[in-house]
């Protein structure tokens, strides 16, 4: 419900703008921003930051994801099959999917761990 009411009005844009300040204030050559979830909101980064940001999406199947989220317990004992699907059906509405779409990298999350990942990610960072 909290997602949703971000993606509604001009909300997602003062996300973007305040993300952008922090960004702009850092001393930080290289900056990650996780957790986009539209097109609209990287769009909107895009214009204000004057820069194309690259994109890289992290992606798994919705049983593999089910599995590791469960393991988490990051949502308690409200976590379950049924609320995972809505939540993907409702990021699905606002454009996760499309956005992941446009990435520049991608990293099939699937089979491999946790420190082949940290790999993975370092091999993308050095080609950017």
């Amino acid at each position: 419900k909290i997602a949703d009411w971000f993606h509604t009005g001009d909300r997602e844009k003062l996300l973007v703008k305040r993300t952008w300040s922090k960004i702009r204030k850092s001393r930080r050559r290289y900056v990650v921003i996780e957790g986009f979830r539209s097109l609209e909101g990287y769009a909107y980064l895009k214009k204000i930051a004057e820069s194309r940001p690259i994109m890289i999406s992290v992606l798994s199947p919705f049983n593999v994801r089910v599995k590791r989220e469960t393991a988490r317990g990051r949502f308690g004992k409200a976590e379950t099959v049924s609320y995972l699907r809505k939540r993907d059906k409702s990021e699905g509405k606002i454009g996760v999917n499309k956005l992941m779409r446009k990435a520049d990298f991608r990293i099939n999350n699937s089979n491999i761990s946790k420190k082949q990942f940290e790999k993975r990610v370092l091999e993308i960072v050095k080609k950017i």
